[in-house]
Parts: C-alpha cells; structure tokens; sequence
C-alpha cells in the first residue's frame, strides 16, 4: 500500500500512536514529590501503545497469510504448467515420430500441417520465458 500524506492512507498506525495521551513527569512546584503532567513530553501509556500495535500486527499477519496463500497457489500453477509443457512436447515428438514412420501418410495434408504447426507453435510459447 503506498502513503498519501493528504489522505492519511498508510498512515493509520501512526495516526493512532499520536492520538495516545502523552504526558511527562516533572517536579511538584513545592519541588516535594513527582507529577505525572498530561500533553507535555513524550511518554505514553504502554498499554494503550500495545492495543495498537497488536492491532497492526494482527492485520500484518493476516496479509502474511493470504501472501503465503497466494504463493502456494502460484507454486501449484507453475508446477501444472511444468507438466503441461512436457507433456505438449512429448506429443509433438510423438506426433513428428509418427508421421516419419507412417508411410501412407501424405506430408503435403494441408490439414496434418496446419494441426503440426499449431503443436509446435504451442511448444514454442510455452518454452518463452514470462
């Protein structure tokens, strides 16, 4: 997902940290004890950050998920065109084989070429790499 600063798209992690309370710890006027002062510092409540976070990874662990999903299935894929363009290959030999042993078999047929020609065509695009 790409950042749009003027929309705050990509940024609605962040958004959500800097909304937290922050607050910072400074000395009591009668210099006595510490105070806890809201809206001055950086520090946050951890928990709140936490809340937010798991959130986040919640929903990065999910987009992992579906990539490893996706990733098998392209794995898959490939594999099935693998054996599809073995097989394609193995057929023209065979069909090629044939027709040098098959002597009753006209190599002028118009229509024998043009099925031999489609066939090695298929092979040819199947070997061109994506």
């Amino acid at each position: 997902m790409m950042r749009n600063i003027q929309t705050r798209e990509g940024y609605e992690f962040w958004d959500k940290i800097c909304k937290v309370q922050s607050y910072a710890f400074l000395l009591s006027p009668d210099g006595r004890r510490v105070v806890k002062t809201p809206d001055v510092g950086d520090w946050i409540d951890k928990h709140e950050a936490q809340v937010i976070v798991d959130h986040a990874q919640e929903e990065f662990n999910v987009m992992k998920a579906e990539r490893d999903a996706l990733q098998e299935r392209l794995n898959a894929a490939d594999q099935r065109i693998d054996e599809y363009c073995g097989m394609m290959r193995r057929l023209v030999r065979n069909v090629d084989h044939a027709c040098f042993c098959a002597e009753d078999l006209e190599q002028q047929d118009d229509q024998f070429n043009a099925i031999v020609k489609s066939m090695r065509k298929a092979v040819a695009l199947l070997n061109t790499p994506l």
